[in-house]
C-alpha cells in the first residue's frame, strides 16, 4: 500500500478533490503504520490482522485501478477500505502517548502531501502565467498590426474621399463624369487605378478587401486570446479560494486548507504539552518507587538463592 500510494500521480494540480483524497490516504496509512508499530503483538488476535489484510488488498486494488482510470471514485473507495483497517486495529493502541504519536505521524504525512500539491500548483500557475504573458504579447502585436491597418485604411479613405480642403478620387471621378467625353481617357485611367491591377501592384479595391480580411483575422485572434486569459484567471481565483478561503458576505473567513493545517498544528502543540506533563509525572513516580523496589527485589533473590544452596548441600550430605 505504501509503495502504491507514493506512486499516485496527480496530473492536474488544480484538481482539489483528487489532492484531498490522496492526502487523506497518505495520512491514514501513516496513522495505521504508527499504530501497528506500537501495539503489543501478544494482545492483538491474528484474526484481526487477517481482516485488515483483506481490506488492505481492496485498498491496493482501488489504487491500481485509479492509475489507469484517473477516476476519483477509486480513491474514495480506497479511503473507505483504509478506514476499515483503522477500525480493526485502533482498539489495540497501548497508551494515549502511542495514539498521539500515531496522530502526529499521520498529520505530518498529510501536511507533506498537501505541501507537495501546493508546490505542483505553483509550478502549474507559473506555466499558466507564462502562457498568459505570451498571449498578451500576441494581443499587443495584433493591436499594433490593427493600428497599422487602420492607418492604411485612413490613408486610403483620405485618398478616395478626401479631407477638408482636398478632394478625393471619388470626387474627381464624379467631376469627370460631368465633363465632356474628351475626359474619357482620364476616367479610364482613374478606373484602372481603382479597380485594375498594374505591373504586379494590387488595385485599391483589392487592397481594401485584403485589409478587411486582415482586420477580421486580428480581431478573432484578440478575442481568442482574451477568452483564454479570462479562463486562466478564473482557474487561479477558484484554487486561491480553495486554499486560502474567501470572506463571507458577513465578513467572516470561510474554511480553507490553510486554516485546517494551522488548526491541526495548534492541536498537535496542545497534545505535545499534555503528553510531556504526563511523562514528567510518571517519571517522578518511577524514581520515587525505584529504591524500595530494588531493595525488596535483592532481598527476595538472596533468600531464594540461599534456600536453593541449602537444599543442595543437604542432599549431598545424605
Amino acid at each position: 500500500m505504501n509503495e502504491a500510494i507514493s506512486q499516485i500521480a496527480i496530473d492536474d494540480p488544480t484538481a482539489t478533490a483528487t489532492t484531498e483524497e490522496v492526502g487523506r490516504l497518505s495520512k491514514i496509512y501513516s496513522y495505521i503504520d504508527s499504530i501497528l508499530t506500537s501495539v503489543d503483538p501478544d494482545l492483538m488476535p491474528l484474526s484481526i490482522l487477517d481482516n485488515a489484510k483483506t481490506q488492505a488488498n481492496n485498498c491496493l486494488q482501488q489504487i491500481n485501478q485509479y492509475a489507469t482510470s484517473n477516476n476519483n471514485a477509486n480513491l474514495a473507495t480506497a479511503n473507505d477500505a483504509a478506514d476499515n483497517i483503522l477500525t480493526y486495529i485502533k482498539p489495540y493502541i497501548i497508551s494515549d502517548a502511542d495514539s498521539a504519536k500515531a496522530l502526529y505521524e499521520a498529520l505530518k504525512t498529510y501536511t507533506a502531501s498537501i505541501n507537495s500539491s501546493l508546490e505542483a500548483f505553483e509550478k502549474n500557475a507559473q506555466a499558466n502565467l507564462e502562457q498568459i504573458n505570451v498571449a498578451t504579447s500576441k494581443v499587443n502585436e495584433a493591436q499594433e498590426h490593427i493600428l497599422g491597418v487602420n492607418k492604411q485604411i485612413s490613408d486610403l479613405q483620405h485618398s478616395l474621399f478626401g479631407v477638408e480642403g482636398i478632394e478625393g478620387k471619388d470626387a474627381k471621378f464624379e467631376n469627370l463624369l460631368r465633363e465632356p467625353t474628351s475626359k474619357s481617357e482620364q476616367i479610364k485611367a482613374l478606373y484602372e487605378d481603382l479597380l485594375v491591377d498594374k505591373d504586379g501592384a494590387p488595385a485599391l479595391k483589392n487592397i481594401v478587401s485584403e485589409s478587411e480580411k486582415t482586420i477580421q483575422a486580428a480581431k478573432e485572434a484578440s478575442e481568442n486570446a482574451f477568452n483564454e486569459i479570462q479562463s486562466k484567471r478564473q482557474e487561479l481565483e477558484d484554487f486561491y479560494s480553495k486554499v486560502y478561503g474567501l470572506p463571507a458576505p458577513s465578513g467572516e473567513p470561510q474554511p480553507s486548507l490553510k486554516n485546517e493545517i494551522d488548526e491541526r498544528l495548534n492541536q498537535l502543540s496542545k497534545i505535545e504539552l499534555d503528553q510531556q506533563a504526563k511523562f514528567d509525572a510518571l517519571n517522578l513516580k518511577v524514581e520515587d518507587l525505584l529504591p524500595g523496589a530494588a531493595s525488596a527485589g535483592l532481598a527476595s533473590e538472596y533468600s531464594a538463592k540461599k534456600s536453593a544452596h541449602t537444599e543442595d548441600i543437604s542432599s549431598r550430605i545424605r
